[in-house]
């Protein structure tokens, strides 16, 4: 079962610059391949400041995950992302199935923490529009573990990947989903980013 690595990230020192080249190497060493890799993000949904930096990481299992982030050869740039800047970071269990072949241009990014007790995940409704859409979910999980981050961690994580961006936003802003957006807005506390796909 694939496990996927989510990186929001905040800078809080100007210095910053994302990890390059040596680390994606790394990650591949361990298994993993970026998905997305953005020093742009949209965030579409959410309160306080956007993240400067997005993160999507696919590894083939937890494991996998694990010696990559425990990796002694990784841990002076987790020292300098600690130190430079402000980052959420889970692991979560992907859904069990093969990536769509082609290019994947953006990916939903969503973190979502609960704040009503009936708050429920959004059901096949939202998947049979996703996939009206063109959009496919690679994670649906309430079962995470967060890496790092201030805060609680979020209840549940959420990408979707769209082979492109108009056909993201034609699903965010689809009145068909309006009820479903609302319903969760005033029940979660949502962040929500589209990144550009490596």
């Amino acid at each position: 079962m694939p496990v996927y690595v989510m990186a929001l990230i905040k800078l809080k020192d100007s210095s910053w610059t994302p990890l390059g080249q040596e680390v994606a190497d790394l990650a591949l060493e361990h298994g993993g391949r970026y998905l997305a890799r953005d020093t742009r993000p949209r965030q579409i949904e959410g309160s306080g400041e956007p993240p400067d930096e997005a993160v999507i990481v696919e590894f083939p299992s937890a494991g996998h995950a694990e010696a990559y982030y425990n990796d002694p050869r990784y841990e002076p740039f987790r020292e300098v992302r600690k130190a430079a800047t402000d980052t959420t970071l889970v692991m979560v269990e992907g859904i069990n199935r093969q990536r769509r072949e082609g290019p994947i241009s953006v990916y939903a990014m969503a973190l979502i923490k609960r704040n009503s007790p009936s708050w429920t995940p959004l059901g096949q409704e939202v998947s049979n529009l996703v996939h009206e859409h063109g959009g496919r979910y690679l994670v649906r999980n309430t079962e995470l573990r967060q890496i790092e981050g201030l805060g609680e961690p979020p209840d549940e994580a959420v990408i979707v990947e769209w082979p492109t961006i108009e056909k993201a936003e034609a699903h965010y802003n689809h009145p068909h989903y309006e009820p479903f957006r609302e319903a969760r807005k005033a029940a979660t506390d949502t962040t929500m980013v589209l990144a550009q796909g490596i």
